[in-house]
């Protein structure tokens, strides 16, 4: 059960805190090893135990997504004298959640609106491959592959009103989280008197975003890693 200390929300010119308790994972997996190879098939199961409506002085701050959320994860290993290879997919699949608004409008035809929103976020599927060879005692080059595909989403919602016991629904509404991401990683690696020192790069190959998405384009980037062994 996640302890959250601190969870912050920002807004233009204030900010509130809040602590308490996270949504819980529980996890049950399955390894099979034989020889030079590795492999582990992984269900988690991520439960609403985080309060969603958490409010300090009247600001939402919410502890949980409010879903029970399934993720379906497989990760293979396998190591040569001469090089190794890995690959991990993960599957996201989200249950909908509950949200519930009161707007309390002037006018007593109208009266107490109350609207009821269930979200079910787009599911989310994950795709990392790396390889890694020797080219020669203390170097290696190193290469991987990323791809994320997010589903839209989608957004049920009702109207009640109070004054006049009217009800209005709309049904699935895009939520336009849809994106797809693909990346190139070419990294080289060298060990010089128990010093690892690596380089990697990052390349975006594909950006696939909703139209209603306004994020700044992805841009390539380098990484420089180095560490060394104390004992």
């Amino acid at each position: 059960m996640p302890v959250i200390l601190k969870r912050e929300i920002h807004y233009e010119d204030y900010s509130k805190s809040a602590t308490g308790l996270g949504d819980a994972v529980f996890r049950t997996s399955y390894r099979l090893r034989k020889g030079d190879w590795m492999n582990e098939s992984m269900i988690h199961v991520k439960a609403p135990t985080g309060d969603q409506d958490k409010t300090v002085d009247n600001v939402l701050i919410p502890m949980g997504t409010g879903s029970t959320d399934l993720i379906f994860q497989n990760n293979f290993l396998m190591r040569k004298q001469q090089f190794s290879l890995y690959n991990s997919i993960s599957f996201r699949l989200n249950t909908p959640r509950e949200n519930i608004v009161q707007i309390n409008h002037q006018d007593a035809v109208r009266g107490i609106e109350t609207i009821t929103y269930n979200i079910t976020n787009g599911s989310l599927f994950i795709l990392n491959s790396s390889f890694s060879y020797n080219v020669a005692k203390y170097a290696a080059v190193l290469g991987g592959v990323s791809l994320s595909v997010n589903g839209e989403g989608k957004i049920d919602r009702s109207h009640v009103f109070s004054g006049t016991k009217k009800e209005y629904s709309q049904e699935g509404i895009s939520a336009e989280q849809d994106y797809i991401f693909l990346d190139l990683y070419p990294a080289v690696a060298f060990t010089v008197f128990r010093t690892d020192l690596m380089l990697t790069a990052s390349v975006p190959v594909l950006t696939v975003r909703n139209e209603s998405n306004t994020e700044e384009d992805r841009k390539p980037g380098i990484m420089f890693r180095l560490s060394r062994e104390l004992f």
